[in-house]
């Protein structure tokens, strides 16, 4: 399967949105698709987070079998990002009706919850 026909879902998603994929978001697609890694610098709003997530959300698209098990580690060292990110994740999961669970973990979490 092609990098485009990997991305449809994706690409419908944003367009869902009223959003345009940026080109930082699609090469960062690409280049984790081919086992690269990086790291993303732009302003803040502009994408980051889907740019981030895009790559492993299309993997796991294009593969047939159902994922178990963790599949993304997302760390952010300002506990006030966490609650935002995590709802930008679950905003794109639930949109392509992705069933992973997003869960936030920090200190304050009790110990049964971690």
């Amino acid at each position: 399967m092609t990098f485009t026909e990997q991305k449809k879902s994706i690409n419908q998603w944003f367009h869902s949105q009223c959003w345009q994929v940026f080109p930082f978001q699609e090469k960062t697609w690409k280049a984790y698709l081919s086992g690269k890694s990086g790291l993303i610098h732009a302003p803040t709003g502009i994408g980051k987070t889907y740019a981030a997530l895009g790559g492993p959300v299309i993997q796991a698209l294009s593969e047939a079998k159902e994922s178990k098990g963790l599949q993304i580690l997302w760390i952010t060292p300002l506990r006030a990002l966490a609650n935002d990110t995590a709802a930008a994740i679950s905003r794109l999961l639930s949109g392509l009706n992705m069933n992973w669970d997003v869960e936030i973990r920090h200190g304050d979490i009790s110990s049964s919850v971690r």
